[in-house]
């Protein structure tokens, strides 16, 4: 890998300023071979969409999707306990 670690941390750092705005607008963030990123809302029933109000949404949070290829890597992975 050419990447030294502080060039990771500034991709990173970078990231947390974009990702957030980019959820913030509804949208899926795609991770590459990795996964993707959206966000999932909580919220108390309304009868219609009409009488629904932002205020009713009761609970936010990021989801993680990994790709096939991620969630196979892991099915197959070797696990070992230390102690």
């Amino acid at each position: 890998c050419t990447l030294r670690r502080s060039d990771v941390h500034g991709v990173l750092l970078a990231m947390m300023d974009i990702i957030p705005e980019h959820l913030a607008e509804g949208k899926i963030i795609s991770l590459g071979e990795i996964g993707s990123l959206c966000v999932n809302l909580k919220s108390d029933g309304s009868e219609t969409v009409e009488n629904f109000i932002p205020s009713m949404i009761t609970g936010k949070k990021v989801v993680f999707r990994p790709t096939k290829e991620l969630r196979d890597k892991v099915q197959v992975m070797k696990v070992s306990l230390s102690i």
